[in-house]
């Protein structure tokens, strides 16, 4: 139930449009995407993996307790005994081990997620000129370097950077 209210709780970010939508679309898509397939491998494969691995034979009259034991526990339980006496025998190494763990998750930490959102420049105004389909390259460059030098003649304004379709084409002109 639990995942299905969160499943519910991003619908509404599938309703955003724009930069919002483009931002936050494949973050609802991946996510309810992830929650159902869990849900699906919760409800359906598990039950059948943990019946498959973890069934227990009834032992005969004349066989041994241990062999009674799930295969799956079987081939894992003598390599994680050699490991564990190991780092039970051997706390200082545990200790400097888990340290050293924690020490490179703090190292990695500060480069984890900053690509995810965008840089914001607090002032930043974006202004768009939108033509006739129609107009001829020479009156719309025209155009435009009218508007480029009305900004740039309010004081306010440090500096313009010219974008033609998405690509970066560098600044103008820098006060």
């Amino acid at each position: 139930m639990p995942i299905a209210i969160i499943i519910i709780v991003f619908l509404p970010l599938f309703a955003l449009e724009g930069v919002e939508g483009k931002t936050f679309g494949p973050l609802a898509y991946s996510i309810t995407l992830a929650l159902t397939g869990s849900l699906i491998f919760s409800l359906f494969l598990a039950p059948v993996f943990s019946d498959l691995l973890l069934k227990q034979k009834v032992p005969s009259a004349g066989e041994e307790d241990e062999t009674s034991e799930p295969f799956i526990i079987r081939k894992i339980l003598p390599r994680y005994s050699i490991l564990l006496e190991y780092f039970v025998s051997n706390r200082k190494v545990s200790v400097w081990l888990a340290g050293g763990l924690v020490a490179l998750g703090l190292v990695i930490f500060p480069f984890l997620g900053s690509e995810f959102t965008p840089e914001l420049k607090e002032g930043t105004i974006v202004v768009r000129l939108t033509m006739a389909p129609s107009i001829s390259l020479n009156e719309s460059k025209r155009t435009t370097m009218i508007v480029e030098r009305r900004i740039l003649a309010i004081p306010e304004s440090k500096r313009l950077l010219r974008v033609s379709a998405g690509v970066r084409l560098g600044p103008m002109q820098t006060r």
